[in-house]
């Protein structure tokens, strides 16, 4: 059983139609997926776990996972002069938040060991940006960017196909990728990231990348890297 507090799974990376898509493949192998519900109460009982709801059901387990969030570990930095908490968005400077992901960890990383090493090249960080990948019963779905249920209002030049249990969501923005997510797609989560961040323009190619968005991307990035 997945008790979600929210009216919808994984809300900062996925729209409600794609997350309606990952629920129903949790459902399908057996997970019972309540959303907008609440846990009041947990408690033992003879040597078993109940979990109490706010709807007055109960749940019974032999274990119980608790995930609300992620926390940095920041107790060494008092008085180091370090700025510390949520960190700029690559949307929208003025907004913090945290994106506790690999990727942008070790972009952070690379950059604070330019600047320790006095690189020349050094540039300030752009920005986190929300980006996860999920593999679960056989299936793959990842998203980058813009594009979530909270990600605010959004450029309506956007497609989003949907066949079966394979789906597919591009969000454009003056001529530029800012999101982009999938369920069983083939895009690359990796060029779409890059494309995002290097504000790569796609004026006269939107059609043709929203047709073949792997193969039109690793053209950019090729010319990129050149």
């Amino acid at each position: 059983t997945l008790v979600e507090a929210l009216d919808q799974i994984l809300p900062g990376y996925f729209d409600r139609e794609a997350a309606g898509l990952i629920r129903d493949i949790f459902r399908e192998n057996g997970i019972e997926v309540l959303t907008g519900s609440v846990v009041t109460r947990v408690f033992e009982d003879r040597g078993r776990c109940i979990v109490s709801l706010d709807s007055g059901e109960e749940r019974t387990a032999d274990l119980l996972l608790v995930a609300t969030g992620v926390r940095s570990r920041i107790g060494f930095l008092p008085g180091s002069g370090i700025d510390t908490e949520e960190g700029p968005d690559f949307f929208d400077s003025g907004k913090k938040r945290i994106h506790a992901t690999l990727v942008n960890a070790v972009e952070q990383g690379r950059i604070a060991g330019m600047d320790m090493a006095g690189d020349e090249a050094l540039v300030p960080h752009p920005g986190g940006i929300a980006m996860n990948t999920y593999r679960f019963f056989g299936h793959r779905a990842f998203a980058v960017g813009l594009g979530g249920e909270n990600s605010g209002e959004l450029s309506p030049h956007h497609l989003v196909e949907k066949t079966g249990p394979r789906y597919r969501k591009i969000v454009l923005q003056g001529g530029r990728l800012v999101g982009a997510s999938g369920i069983n797609d083939g895009m690359d989560p990796g060029i779409i990231a890059e494309l995002i961040r290097r504000k790569i323009s796609l004026q006269g190619l939107e059609e043709r990348f929203i047709s073949d968005p792997l193969g039109t991307g690793r053209v950019l990035m090729s010319r990129t890297w050149r």
